[in-house]
């Protein structure tokens, strides 16, 4: 496609996310990019956030500005990336943020590249107040074929605090089934991540009185823990199988998708579980063997005509602490 046929783009996403933390997480987002010529892609943007949740003291907000570029090098099957800008989370410093990334393109179906990054951990409640950073490499690998799909890669998480973590997933998908204007897929992932050292903390701890007929009376404690400042699983291997099916009938796209699977990781517990006094003396930690079932229901929606895009989507997710749902709507001018 010729640069001149791709003119400019500019793109506004907002979004709202909910959880059983409880927490509330709204932002948005403006994005502009544009092409120089045949090879070359500028882009910038500007992005706020919103996050209202006890964990981390209250509300917090926060935004970020970047600008960047992607180039195809001439004669070669390399594509060099790179954004970079600065991250402010009420309160706090503003952090650079950034992103490099070398692409190549070993043939029309098989896509290798390796980047590095730097940002704010923010996967957490506390992390948006706590702010630290995280720098990752990662190695990556995606085939598109006309009717499947795979891809695996590999990142080295590496915080501010001293801390480090290992993350992988692999991903396959093919096409089953389609007639007309509708597509049916089923695909099954696997992912693992290990921290070198936990995050996960006493939040609060609840101290019930027990039957005085129970021969340890006193008060049975109930202990809430939460990832502070950032999340760090610990030995977790998660595999999912999922299902999408897809209409797409011009000036519309809809598309329903739903995955399901098996988790199991290294959780931290607390002690005692109870005592003779309404506050345990001192508080143990101490690891277990968990399992749990993971799963998300999504459905998007896209109306696009002439230079014009409208997105809406909406999914619920289950993990291995909570439930969430997003919404999400998104508008695209083409210049």
């Amino acid at each position: 496609m010729k640069a001149q046929e791709r003119q400019t783009f500019v793109e506004m996403d907002v979004s709202l996310q909910q959880d059983n933390q409880p927490s509330t997480l709204s932002g948005g987002r403006l994005s502009c990019k544009s092409a120089l010529d045949v090879y070359t892609w500028i882009e910038g943007g500007i992005e706020g956030i919103s996050l209202d949740a006890d964990d981390a003291g209250g509300r917090v907000n926060g935004g970020k500005a970047w600008a960047g570029f992607r180039r195809a090098l001439p004669h070669t099957k390399l594509t060099l990336a790179a954004t970079l800008g600065g991250r402010k989370l009420d309160p706090g410093r503003a952090a650079p943020v950034g992103i490099l990334e070398l692409a190549w393109t070993v043939s029309p179906v098989l896509l290798l590249s390796v980047d590095a990054s730097r940002d704010v951990a923010l996967d957490s409640a506390p992390s948006y107040r706590a702010s630290v950073s995280v720098s990752s490499v990662a190695l990556k690998a995606r085939y598109e074929g006309a009717r499947s799909s795979a891809g695996a890669e590999v990142w080295g998480l590496f915080y501010g605090d001293g801390n480090a973590a290992l993350s992988a997933a692999a991903w396959a998908e093919a096409v089953v089934w389609v007639r007309e204007a509708w597509t049916f897929a089923a695909g099954s992932s696997l992912a693992y991540r290990d921290a070198r050292e936990t995050r996960f903390r006493v939040a609060t701890v609840t101290a019930t009185a027990t039957p005085a007929a129970d021969p340890n009376s006193g008060f049975a404690y109930d202990y809430r823990g939460v990832y502070d400042p950032y999340v760090t699983p610990e030995r977790q291997l998660e595999g999912r199988v999922y299902a999408r099916t897809t209409f797409a009938n011009a000036p519309w796209k809809i598309e329903l998708r739903g995955d399901w699977g098996g988790g199991r990781d290294r959780a931290t517990g607390f002690g005692p579980s109870s005592g003779a006094s309404p506050a345990p003396a001192v508080i143990e930690s101490f690891g277990y063997a968990r399992s749990y079932r993971p799963g998300s229901v999504g459905l998007s929606a896209e109306w696009g005509r002439n230079s014009w895009r409208v997105r809406a989507k909406v999914s619920r997710a289950l993990t291995a602490f909570y439930a969430t749902t997003t919404y999400g709507l998104g508008v695209e001018r083409r210049f």
